[in-house]
């Protein structure tokens, strides 16, 4: 009887061991892939911390509640009188827009539009000299401001070609109007300082032009080596403009503000 309670034990021992071995561990489920899993860099990989590049500000702020105008200038550039300018528009923090003539541009006076355009100046096309276009034959037309526009180029980069043009003399006619629409651009003119007169002075400039300036306007002005009084009266004239809440623009910002589109071929004495 004991041998028999004996094996009956060793039997129920032998089932519940069996019992025990046939267990499984069911496999932890699979991460889903729209788990946030933390990333970790490769042994030869080290984490940037390299910040977005600074944009580029040029210390200019437009206020599109103020009145903007365009200055200009014809018939540089040059070592003299475009320098003494220039030294006056960067003292204030002013942008003007060149229009230069070709023939002037050499190695000397590349380095003045260099420093013009850093400042944020732009340069427009007064052709390759001075001479007037209102009957010069089409085809001397065209190489003189394609020559021009080239010559900027070749000083500035592409990003500099000229937008707009301004006839020697402002003397056009329909037929010089019509060639330069073909090229693209439009004849800009604007209030005048009879700069160019042997009998002008700072004063007789600044009577001419501030009075008259209002939103919108474009000032025409040379900055060529004869163009002495102007030289010497822009700080006084800059001065009452700014003082009068102006703010100076290039021709380009002008339109853009004024939010008017440039079409070629239309002469424009002001803005807006």
């Amino acid at each position: 009887m004991k041998k028999l309670l004996i094996i009956l034990t060793l039997l129920s021992l032998l089932f519940a061991l069996a019992a025990c071995s046939g267990e499984t561990t069911e496999p932890e489920p699979e991460p889903d892939v729209g788990d946030a899993v933390p990333s970790v860099p490769l042994e030869d990989e080290e984490p940037s911390d390299e910040e977005d590049e600074p944009v580029e500000n040029t210390g200019r702020i437009i206020d599109p509640d103020k009145p903007v105008i365009a200055l200009t200038f014809d018939d540089g550039p040059n070592t003299g009188n475009s320098v003494t300018i220039l030294d006056a528009l960067e003292e204030r923090g002013i942008v003007a827009t060149y229009f230069v003539i070709g023939g002037n541009i050499n190695n000397e006076t590349a380095e003045i539009m260099k420093r013009a355009y850093e400042l944020g100046c732009e340069y427009a096309n007064h052709s390759w000299g001075w001479a007037s276009m209102g009957r010069m034959e089409e085809e001397k037309i065209i190489e003189s401001l394609t020559q021009t526009s080239d010559k900027i180029v070749e000083v500035l980069g592409e990003d500099a070609r000229p937008r707009f043009f301004r006839a020697p003399n402002l003397d056009t006619t329909a037929n010089m109007r019509e060639v330069v629409k073909e090229l693209g651009y439009p004849l800009m003119n604007g209030i005048l300082g009879n700069d160019w007169e042997g009998s002008a002075t700072p004063e007789s400039i600044y009577n001419l032009v501030v009075p008259k300036v209002q939103d919108g306007s474009i000032i025409l002005l040379h900055d060529g080596n004869s163009n002495d009084a102007t030289a010497e009266g822009i700080g006084a004239l800059l001065d009452a403009l700014l003082e009068q809440g102006f703010q100076f623009v290039t021709l380009s910002e002008l339109f853009e503000i004024k939010d008017v589109e440039i079409e070629a071929g239309k002469t424009y004495e002001r803005v807006g």
